[in-house]
Order: structure tokens, then C-alpha cells, then sequence
């Protein structure tokens, strides 16, 4: 029996190698901005594992063309996705479902939708680095400043996180206080 289901995942390796170029596996990476360097790694790791990956960018943040590029990379059946919540948009929430749905691992990185049906999140805790930049701060001010914030965009939940994380320490500070957002 066990020679049998060798042979047979043999063939189904075989099968998807011929089908896939010579690659075991394909993933799509989805970015929403262009990040090179990451995608650079990640084609190299998929190198290293014989599989392919495709890599998708657009210049400007745009959810609707992200929304539609993970629905090509569904309907083109990859073994897995890799995107960033950049945007808390209901179309996001819902092809994350889909992509589940179709049994399609999709993982987020750099801002995480934590309500979001992706099977993980690869990045930084946002809420803890904006507390960790708000004690750097005020030590280095000794708890005395008018601060301005300047944010990439208001509307990615890695940056209102971070905003929240620094809102949250420096009402511990009664001479601090954010006076322009950014």
C-alpha cells in the first residue's frame, strides 16, 4: 500500500511539474505598492523550493485592481497568495473569503486584517510600535513636546494603529500633545 501511494503522489508531482513549467508550486504575490526587495526574496526562497512566483504591483495604492488581481491569481488556481490589508475595505474582506473558499492559502503582510479569513499575518505588531516610538520620544524630550504626526495615508490600518499606539502613551504625558496629523 505505501509503495502504491508513492507512486501515486510520484505521478501527481510529476503531472504538476509538467503542468506548472518544472514547478512543484506557484504562488502569486500581490503588492499593492511596489516593494521590490521584497519581492526579490521571495522569488529567490521560490527558487530555492522549485516553485514559481509571480509577482503583481501596482504604482499607486489601488484596492479595486488588488481585489481584482487576487481573483486572477484564484481563478488561475495558485497554491497560495500573498498580499498586504492596505486598505479595511469590505471587496478586500470578501476575495480573502473567496480565496478561502476555494482552498487557497492567503497570507498578509505588512498590515494585517485581523477579522479577515487569511490564514496568517507576517509583520510588525503596528500598535506596539507606535507606543514604542511615543516612549522614545518622551524620553528623549523628558516628556516635554508639541508633536506632529505625519502618516502615509489615514486610511491603512498599519498606520492608524501605529497612530492609536502613539495616542494612547503620550496621554500618560501631561506636557506632550499631538498638535497636527498629517
Amino acid at each position: 500500500v505505501t509503495v502504491l501511494i508513492g507512486i501515486f503522489c510520484i505521478g501527481i508531482a510529476a503531472d504538476r511539474q509538467e503542468k506548472y513549467g518544472g514547478y512543484e508550486r506557484r504562488f502569486t504575490f500581490i503588492s499593492p505598492l511596489k516593494w521590490d526587495y521584497t519581492a526579490l526574496g521571495m522569488e529567490e526562497a521560490a527558487r530555492e523550493q522549485n516553485a514559481s512566483m509571480k509577482y503583481v504591483y501596482f504604482d499607486r495604492l489601488d484596492t479595486q485592481r488588488q481585489v481584482e488581481a487576487i481573483r486572477e491569481a484564484i481563478l488561475s488556481e495558485v497554491d497560495g497568495i500573498i498580499t498586504a490589508g492596505m486598505e479595511d475595505s469590505e471587496e478586500l474582506y470578501q476575495v480573502i473569503d473567496e480565496a478561502k473558499e476555494a482552498g487557497i492559502p492567503l497570507v498578509l503582510v505588512d498590515n494585517d486584517l485581523k477579522d479577515s479569513s487569511r490564514i496568517c499575518y507576517v509583520g510588525t505588531d503596528n500598535e506596539e510600535m507606535g507606543k514604542k516610538a511615543a516612549d522614545t520620544l518622551a524620553e528623549y524630550t523628558e516628556g516635554k513636546a508639541e508633536v506632529g504626526v505625519i502618516v502615509s495615508s489615514l486610511e491603512a490600518p498599519n498606520q492608524r494603529q501605529r497612530l492609536d499606539g502613539l495616542k494612547e502613551v503620550l496621554e500618560q504625558y501631561p506636557d506632550m500633545e499631538i498638535v497636527d496629523v498629517r
